[in-house]
């Protein structure tokens, strides 16, 4: 079964690696929406569909003709995310308030899980960094070049500056709502975009009275678009480097120009789902050799599947505002 991060944090024994990974669903939609199915193999096979031939009819005493739907082979895979803390065995003695810096390690290393994985979900290329799985932009884009009768999978702004003027904020709109039919049955469960991107999003939709507001689960404000909840994807560990940049051409390199990226995101399993061998957890936990420095590593064995062609659905080439 299929579980969030609240719900993996829910069943844990360890209660410092449950405080961990619920880090993640406070700082993100991302990590309350996505969810995560167990595999024991490092690898994942199954089939995508690539085109649904249309039911038949026939006449008594015929036989119904031939169907065949089409089919390609697609091969995910589970890649390690972990990291370590080292810290000298003094400072974790019974009474030391030193003990502190234990904890804001812990609160580190949650920071870092969050930020590798969001910027994997997003930028991941197996042909650049092979022991990463590939992200969204990637898939997307793959889908794209590959072409497909009504599979429009990237919808092009081509430039459009949105703070220009109200008819280019019209487009926008008309835009934003062409990417959201496009996945799969218009059901979109988020869009993530950059911190521009976010911006401009909220305001667009606050002067056309289409922003809304909710709840999530731990009680933090979330913005709404016809519904849709939309966050920025945030940075990278150096707190500055955006995973999705306001600095994209209008063709969609991260780089080189002044637009950014929406994409819109349907999570469930035959859309985008994570997988998972186990749970973030402490596989090492005790001094090392040298007999002073106590060691903790931390461990997920974790990948990504798109099995439905048009789970992910990107407008690029937005001039935010």
């Amino acid at each position: 079964m299929a579980l969030t991060i609240a719900e993996m944090a829910a069943g844990m024994k360890d209660q410092v690696m449950a405080g961990i990974i619920l880090q993640y669903a406070r700082a993100s939609q991302l990590f309350q929406k996505i969810s995560f199915e167990a595999t024991d193999s490092f690898t994942i096979k199954t089939w995508q569909n690539k085109s649904v031939t249309d039911a038949v009819f026939r006449d008594i005493g015929s036989p119904y003709t031939e169907t065949k739907d089409k089919f390609s082979e697609l091969n995910e895979g589970i890649y390690l995310l972990g990291g370590s803390i080292d810290v000298d065995r003094a400072l974790r003695l019974p009474g030391q308030r030193e003990i502190d810096a234990w904890a804001e390690n812990l609160l580190l290393q949650s920071k870092r899980y969050q930020y590798g994985f969001t910027n994997t979900f997003i930028n991941g290329d197996r042909d650049v960094n092979p022991d990463r799985f590939d992200g969204i932009k990637k898939r997307v884009e793959a889908a794209f070049v590959a072409g497909g009768v009504g599979l429009d999978q990237v919808i092009e702004a081509a430039g459009l500056d949105i703070s220009s003027s109200s008819a280019n904020r019209q487009t926008f709109l008309d835009h934003l709502e062409t990417a959201m039919y496009e996945v799969d049955e218009g059901q979109v469960d988020l869009i993530l975009t950059s911190k521009k991107g976010r911006f401009a999003l909220g305001r667009v939709a606050r002067r056309e009275g289409l922003l809304d507001t909710t709840k999530d689960q731990f009680d933090k404000t979330v913005p709404l678009f016809r519904g849709m909840p939309f966050e920025e994807a945030g940075t990278t560990g150096d707190q500055t480097t955006q995973i999705i940049t306001s600095t994209e051409t209008n063709a969609g390199a991260s780089t080189g120009g002044t637009a950014t990226s929406f994409y819109f995101i349907r999570f469930d399993k035959q859309h985008i789902q994570g997988w998972q061998m186990h749970e973030p957890r402490r596989i090492y936990d005790d001094i090392i050799n040298d007999g002073v420095t106590h060691r903790t590593v931390f461990e997920w064995p974790v990948g990504l599947s798109s099995f439905a062609i048009k789970s992910v659905v990107r407008l690029r080439g937005v001039v935010p505002i």
